[in-house]
């Protein structure tokens, strides 16, 4: 419905760009990163065209009528495959109605529900990412929340564990002390638990990184307090080195804070 809306009040204003830019990032992050992924849990071999299906096919039908003005070939070839409830529309998708937003179907508990769950999928990810842990490897992670963020957790374990490859606890404390690596977000804590000796691992790496970044932030500084150098340098070249020192400072802020986390 938001994403209709949206749409349809870009058509009005003739911003096209806006349309074909809105229609990517809710077809491209919500749709197939994450509204297939878990739906895709929730399918059995077999199953038919159970209701999980049929929510998902009218989605699709009702993104396909939205991108049809600036997709019209690849969407009409789509609608003529679909063939789920093909006798109760029109034709072609040219023939259809383009989907209006809806205020009885927005739902703003489940909007915030969804970003929760997408928030701590996404931090576990991260927190594995940085670890460098293999992506089949299964390892055991806890998630510390009073909030709505450990009901969502409860209620869509499964999803979690499926989408970010860990087992997953639920509690109501502080993360301890201990041989693991925390991540803190917006009213929710996750941690994963990991041996000491790849701990150390990690942390060497870090300081190693930690290093080389200081050695650029000091470069870049030693170049920008040379008035020979300002004076003969191109103002691009200047702009690049101040945008690299920033971007250096960026990352060692992030590395040191992940270092004092452990």
């Amino acid at each position: 419905s938001r994403c209709a809306d949206q749409v349809n009040r870009a058509m009005a204003a003739y911003r096209y760009h806006e349309v074909a830019q809105t229609l990517w990032r809710f077809v491209w992050h919500e749709f197939c990163d994450w509204y297939v992924e878990i739906k895709k849990l929730r399918f059995r071999p077999g199953s038919g065209l159970t209701a999980e299906w049929r929510n998902m096919l009218t989605v699709f039908e009702n993104l396909l009528r939205l991108l049809h003005p600036v997709m019209p070939f690849i969407t009409e070839e789509l609608w003529q495959r679909i063939s789920v409830n093909a006798k109760d529309r029109p034709p072609s998708i040219a023939l259809a109605a383009f989907p209006q937003p809806s205020p009885a179907a927005a739902d703003e508990d489940a909007e915030s529900r969804i970003d929760i769950l997408q928030e701590v999928v996404t931090a576990l990810r991260n927190l594995r990412a940085e670890l460098k842990l293999d992506p089949k490897q299964t390892v055991n992670a806890t998630l510390y929340s009073t909030g709505l963020a450990a009901e969502v957790a409860g209620e869509q374990r499964e999803v979690v564990e499926k989408l970010a490859m860990v087992q997953l606890a639920v509690s109501g404390g502080a993360p301890p002390a201990g041989d693991g690596v925390t991540h803190s977000a917006s009213g929710f804590d996750v941690r994963i638990e990991v041996p000491a000796a790849q701990l150390e691992e990690r942390r060497k790496r870090i300081e190693k990184e930690l290093a080389q970044l200081e050695r650029n932030i000091a470069n870049s500084k030693r170049q920008l307090s040379d008035p020979v150098f300002l004076g003969r340098a191109p103002e691009k070249v200047v702009q690049d080195i101040r945008s690299k020192l920033a971007n250096y400072k960026a990352q060692h802020e992030k590395l040191s804070a992940a270092l004092a986390g452990d």
